[in-house]
């Protein structure tokens, strides 16, 4: 069992539109590029492989908070979810402060204004950390 060899993963949905497709090989290859080159995350219902790239985006901001890449969680369930977390693990306030829970695609481009409103207002000065890649 060795995660970097798994080449069957979910792909796109052919009906949806994008602006540049990148192709991977493996799972980790795929979500590694995935947080590399997005520039928002905005997290729909899926199944495990959402909450995977969703628990790795989380971290991520987190630890690059202040500088980090904006969540937006796509739905009522999601406060549900974030609900049970905040009762049961532990989680720092920063944690809490780097995503937004939405319902429209109207309330998402408001919370892309909003996270931006928000990193601008910080120091922008990049920590050692976020100058590396994301390689195993």
């Amino acid at each position: 069992w060795y995660p970097k060899d798994i080449n069957i993963f979910e792909g796109r949905d052919p009906k949806n539109k994008f602006d540049k497709e990148i192709k991977t090989s493996s799972y980790v290859e795929r979500t590694l590029t995935l947080m590399r080159e997005g520039q928002v995350y905005i997290i729909f219902n899926g199944g495990t492989g959402t909450i995977s790239e969703f628990g790795m985006a989380w971290g991520l901001a987190r630890l690059y908070f202040g500088h980090h890449k904006p969540l937006i969680l796509y739905g009522k369930f999601w406060k549900k979810i974030m609900k049970i977390f905040k009762e049961n693990m532990l989680l720092r306030p920063e944690e809490q402060k780097v995503y937004k829970i939405v319902n429209s695609p109207e309330e998402v481009l408001e919370a892309i204004n909003k996270f931006e409103e928000e990193l601008e207002k910080g120091e922008h000065e990049h920590l050692k950390a976020s100058m590396g890649d994301y390689t195993i």
